[in-house]
């Protein structure tokens, strides 16, 4: 009976093949894409893969000439998920400005975002929490919302949940006219976490100026973080890699005796975003600047060294799309591939996304090339991307469609069955309608 099983399940694979890996997902809004324009003009920044396969997208929209927090939330068809909040969105006014960077989902299926809100003039790091249904969670911090002054100009640009749920917010604080690294700590409430550096933040004076983009967890909860130095006036901006204790200071066994290691790739460069490989290697994916700008993604060992066994000799791969383009973020597929996503300024002024193999080269089974370009608009630019489960790719950003609009797309990527014995697995990981 298995033998005739097996004869029939390949007998239906060699009708049915799947979508060209890389190409846009057909079962998302028929087209791959999603347009959204949320109040006056919008823009999406990172999104969330929650239960059932609802995408939870985060960004600002103005309303009236003031920018707002927004989210929305999407069936997995790309169609707006009607239970949560009005029609599927939500903003929320934080004082004259404000503007979610990053979205992330509690265990419980809370969503916590983290941007900046400017008040009394001021930019503060911001957080909220919203129940499930897109109201405000009143439990956290009484309100449902957390701001904290570090400096004069400060701002989340990522965060990360804890597995024991408390939150790590990275960006960048602005102290003595110099914007330097800026981590918080936040439990679960929403109270800062004293065991955090003794006061619940820190604000790391490296070189004339620096700023936080991206921030990850470590296995053992160590935090790393990626983003730029300038190490002095005179000089330009590094690729910067950093890893914390848990106790909220410089781990100093990192690029020891330093904590943090730079690499200059061009005339300048900065980190989009950062992930951590299940080896615990780092993977950062940003631009270098020179003459041409191209998309660079640089891999570190966990000690902090530039890992030239990955595009090897060089430890990184650089991918020029037009004159300017850059990487704002990245994310690993279940089978270590590398998906990296951002923007080109060459026209006609695509979002970009890029797929490499672990060992660093452009994947070309990936739409033939390693590289999809797609235009919507005048201008399209990915700020964020989550893998789903099923190993398709969700990109968010916005698009100039008359006004600016949230943009959410869907890439066909490397399906990968989490349940099934070996056989379905590896049938799965090459055909997608197993998966789906």
């Amino acid at each position: 009976m298995r033998k005739k099983l097996i004869k029939a399940l390949f007998i239906f694979i060699s009708v049915i093949r799947p979508e060209q890996e890389g190409s846009l997902d057909p079962t998302f809004n028929d087209t791959g894409v999603v347009i959204t324009l949320i109040g006056d003009t919008c823009q999406a920044n990172d999104l969330a893969i929650a239960m059932g396969g609802k995408i939870i997208v985060g960004g600002l929209a103005s309303i009236g000439g003031v920018n707002q927090f927004a989210l929305a939330r999407y069936r997995s068809d790309g169609s707006l998920d009607f239970s949560f909040g009005s029609a599927g969105i939500v903003t929320t006014s934080l004082g004259t400005a404000a503007s979610i960077t990053s979205v992330a989902l509690q265990s419980d299926g809370k969503i916590v975002v983290g941007g900046f809100a400017t008040i009394s003039g001021v930019d503060q790091f911001a957080l909220a929490r919203y129940r499930s249904d897109g109201s405000l969670d009143t439990s956290f911090n009484g309100t449902g919302i957390v701001t904290t002054s570090l400096g004069t100009a400060d701002q989340i640009n990522d965060i990360v949940i804890q597995p024991d749920g408390k939150i790590v917010a990275a960006g960048s604080a602005t102290t003595g006219g110099s914007t330097q690294f800026a981590l918080a700590r936040y439990n679960t409430d929403g109270s800062p976490d004293v065991g955090f550096n003794g006061s619940g933040s820190i604000i790391s004076p490296l070189g004339f100026s620096s700023a936080i983009s991206g921030v990850a967890l470590q296995s053992d909860n160590k935090i790393i973080i990626g983003g730029f130095i300038q190490a002095t006036k005179l000089t330009q901006p590094e690729f910067a890699v950093a890893r914390y204790t848990t106790d909220g200071i410089l781990d100093t066994t990192f690029n020891a005796p330093d904590g943090f290691v730079t690499t200059s790739f061009a005339t300048s460069s900065a980190i989009g975003g950062v992930a951590i490989q299940p080896d615990e290697k780092i993977i950062a994916a940003g631009f270098s600047r020179g003459i041409v700008s191209p998309i660079t993604v640089a891999r570190y060992t966990s000690d902090g060294t530039l890992d030239t066994t990955f595009n090897a000799p060089d430890g990184f791969v650089t991918t020029q799309i037009g004159n300017l383009s850059q990487a704002l973020d990245v994310a690993l597929q279940e089978d270590g591939k590398i998906v990296a996503v951002g923007s080109s300024f060459s026209g006609p002024f695509p979002q970009v996304v890029t797929r490499y193999n672990n060992a660093g080269p452009l994947d070309t089974t990936f739409n033939n090339t390693g590289i999809v370009t797609n235009e919507i608009g005048t201008f399209t630019q990915a700020n964020g991307i989550k893998i789903q489960p099923d190993g398709k790719i969700v990109v968010v950003g916005f698009s100039t469609v008359n006004p600016d609009r949230f943009t959410i797309t869907r890439f066909v990527g490397s399906p990968f069955c989490i349940v099934g014995d070996t056989l379905t697995k590896t049938i799965c990981g090459k055909y997608i309608s197993f998966c789906s």
